[in-house]
C-alpha cells in the first residue's frame, strides 16, 4: 500500500508541477483550440440545418388567402394625411375609428415617462390596442400583433405602412371563424416606453413606486400571451424581410418561431434575412464560411451589447416568444419586383395560423443557439465546447498562482 500511495503522490506532484510551470503555454493552447473549434462549428458541413421541433405549428399547411392589398394602400394614404396634420403626435382618433369600423373592441392607455436624469422631464404618450375575441375558445390565450408608431420624419424610418398593413390584416382576420386564440392589435407610442407600459399593465407589474413609468390600468385584456409579432414596415414596396430576435441581455425566442417566419417568408417569395444576410446559395465553401462568420459574429456582438433589437425584446421578459419583422425599403431601380402589402399580409396570416395551432407554450426547440444563417444553427451543446476552452485558461492561471504561493511559503518555512 505504501508503494502504491507513493506512486500516486508522485504522479499528482508531476501533474501539478506541469500546471505550475507550463500554465501560460497551456492557456495559449486552449485559446487557439477554442478559436479553431469555433471556426469549424460554423462550417456548413458541421452546423446543423434548422428544422421544426413543434409539430403542431404545421407551417404552410394551409393556403394563405389574404388579398386586401388595395385596402392596405387606402389605409396608408389616409394615415399619411392624418400624420401630416398631427405632426409628432399619434393619430389616435383616426386609428380607433378604423378599428371600430372593422368590428373590434378598441381601447386606449395613457402613460407618463418620468425621465430620471438631468432635467427630470415628463413625457406623455398613448397606446392603442384592439381585441379580436376568438370565436372557438373561451378567451384564455392570446397572440399579439404590434407595431410602434413612427412618423415620416423619424430617423429610424416610418412605421405608418406597418399600421396600414395591421388594419388590413385585422379586417381580414375578423372575417374568419377558425381562431382559437384572441388576437391583440397593439400600436405603441414612444417606441419601447409605450410597449413597456402596456406590458406592465397587462401583467400588473411595475406599480410598486420603483418604476419610472406611470400608466393607466387596462380596461380589457385577454389570457396569457402565447406569442407576439412586432412589425416595422417602412414603405409600401420593400426589398427583403429582416427578422430580429435578440432581446434584453441577449435573450432569444424559441428557435421554432424564427424557423416559422423564415419558412413562410420563403414560401411567399420574400427574401428572409438575419443581420442583413440571407442564406448563402453558393458552391464556394470559403464564401459560405465568410458569410456564416460575419452573421454569427454580428449576432454575438448584438447579444453582448444587451439591448433589444426591437420591441419584441420586451415581450421576452414575460416569457412570451416574440420576433420583429422589419421590411427594408426598396431604393434601387434594378427592375426586380419588390415585396408588396399582399405578400406581407400573407406572411403574417401564415405565422398567426401556425401560432393558432399551438396546444401549449413553445417548449420543444432550442432557447440557446447561434445562427450563422437563416437556415443553419449551432446549438448550445456545440458552442459550449469552444466557450469551455476559453474559460479553462483562467482556471490554469489561478491554480498556477496558488501553487507558486504554496511553494514560496514552503521555502520560507525551510529557511527558518
Amino acid at each position: 500500500m505504501g508503494i502504491l500511495t507513493s506512486d500516486k503522490n508522485e504522479k499528482q506532484g508531476y501533474v501539478l508541477k506541469v500546471l505550475r510551470v507550463h500554465s501560460s503555454k497551456l492557456s495559449v493552447l486552449c485559446y487557439i483550440s477554442a478559436i479553431l473549434s469555433f471556426c469549424l462549428l460554423i462550417h456548413e458541413k458541421y452546423c446543423d440545418s434548422t428544422y421544426f421541433s413543434e409539430n403542431a405549428l404545421l407551417p404552410g399547411l394551409v393556403n394563405r388567402e389574404f388579398s386586401l392589398g388595395n385596402l392596405a394602400n387606402q389605409y396608408f394614404d389616409g394615415l399619411k394625411n392624418e400624420s401630416s396634420n398631427q405632426v409628432g403626435k399619434l393619430p389616435s382618433s383616426w386609428i380607433t375609428s378604423r378599428f371600430r369600423q372593422i368590428g373590434l373592441e378598441v381601447y386606449k392607455q395613457s402613460f407618463v415617462l418620468n425621465y430620471p436624469f438631468s432635467n427630470k422631464k415628463k413625457y406623455k404618450g398613448e397606446n392603442i390596442y384592439a381585441l379580436l375575441r376568438a370565436p372557438r375558445a373561451p378567451n384564455t390565450e392570446a397572440i399579439v400583433l404590434s407595431t410602434p408608431y413612427r412618423a415620416f420624419d423619424s430617423p429610424h424610418g416610418s412605421t405608418i405602412p406597418g399600421i396600414a398593413v395591421m388594419l388590413a390584416v385585422a379586417k381580414y382576420f375578423v372575417s374568419k371563424n377558425y381562431w382559437a386564440k384572441d388576437i391583440i392589435f397593439l400600436i405603441s407610442d414612444h417606441e419601447l416606453v409605450g410597449m413597456q407600459a402596456w406590458l406592465n399593465a397587462y401583467h400588473d407589474v411595475g406599480r410598486n413606486g420603483y418604476s419610472c413609468i406611470d400608466y393607466e390600468v387596462l380596461e380589457q385584456r385577454s389570457g396569457p400571451i402565447q406569442g407576439a409579432i412586432n412589425l416595422e414596415i417602412h414603405s409600401d414596396i420593400s426589398s427583403r424581410m429582416e427578422i430580429k430576435i435578440e432581446g434584453l441581455n441577449g435573450q432569444l425566442p424559441n428557435l421554432d418561431l424564427f424557423n416559422v417566419a423564415v419558412e413562410l417568408a420563403t414560401r411567399e417569395s420574400i427574401t428572409p434575412t438575419f443581420h442583413g444576410k440571407s442564406h448563402p446559395f453558393s458552391t464556394d465553401q470559403w464564401e459560405i464560411w465568410k458569410e456564416h462568420a460575419i452573421t454569427i459574429s454580428s449576432m454575438m456582438i448584438s447579444q453582448g451589447i444587451g439591448l433589444p433589437t426591437g420591441a419584441h425584446g420586451l415581450f421576452q421578459k414575460f416569457a412570451i416568444q416574440a420576433i420583429t419583422l422589419e421590411a427594408i425599403e426598396k431604393f434601387s431601380s434594378d427592375g426586380t419586383v419588390g415585396i408588396t402589402f399582399v405578400q406581407i399580409g400573407r406572411l403574417i396570416e401564415g405565422i398567426f395560423r401556425s401560432l393558432n395551432n399551438l396546444l401549449e407554450k413553445f417548449n420543444r426547440s432550442y432557447w440557446f443557439y447561434l445562427l450563422p444563417s437563416t437556415r443553419r444553427y449551432v446549438s448550445i451543446g456545440y458552442y459550449m465546447i469552444s466557450f469551455g476552452l476559453m474559460v479553462v485558461p483562467s482556471l490554469f492561471q489561478a491554480l498556477s498562482l496558488y501553487l507558486n504561493m504554496n511553494q514560496q511559503a514552503n521555502s520560507a518555512d525551510i529557511q527558518k
